[in-house]
């Protein structure tokens, strides 16, 4: 009988953890509002210019509903890419964050309803419901194309 040599085995490294911490989970979810913030301040401006019979730009007139449901429409847009923002700057669980940041937006939007005073019932409720949807949507398309780059590369991401 004969004994066969064994060679030593190392043990496996331990799987990645996730990818953050507590101040990179704020840091996107704060770079996501930051850039919902400026994206509808450089909507608002422009929709002012392009159509100035819908969207005034003078202190104290009433935007007509065409505008503001242009403003609604358009500003989806910005949710999408502030939600994808921050599903990409997470690092992990970035449905998760996306979806802390509709919710800031919708509470923040819901605690500020009376800035809708004089504006139709329909818009201060588009303006809490309008973002919180497709940011989530841009949370979503942020992980799916993560999953689509780390499949093409072969190396998880640590998720």
């Amino acid at each position: 009988m004969t004994i066969e040599p064994t060679t030593p085995t190392t043990p496996e490294p331990a799987p990645p953890g996730p990818n953050g911490t507590p101040f990179r989970s704020l840091g996107a979810v704060a770079a996501g509002w930051a850039v919902l913030f400026v994206l509808g301040q450089l909507l608002l401006g422009v929709l002012a210019s392009a159509l100035p019979s819908d969207i005034p730009s003078v202190e104290g007139t009433v935007p007509t509903p065409r505008g503001l449901a242009l403003f609604l429409l358009l500003g989806s847009a910005n949710g999408v890419v502030a939600g994808l923002l921050t599903a990409r700057l997470a690092g992990f669980a970035p449905v998760v964050h996306a979806s802390a940041l509709a919710a800031w937006i919708g509470f923040s939007a819901m605690m500020s309803s009376d800035a809708a005073q004089g504006l139709p019932f329909w818009f201060a409720l588009g303006r809490i419901v309008t973002p919180a949807l497709p940011i989530v949507l841009g949370g979503v398309l942020g992980k799916r194309l993560e999953a689509r780059r780390t499949a093409r590369a072969g190396t998880p991401r640590g998720v």
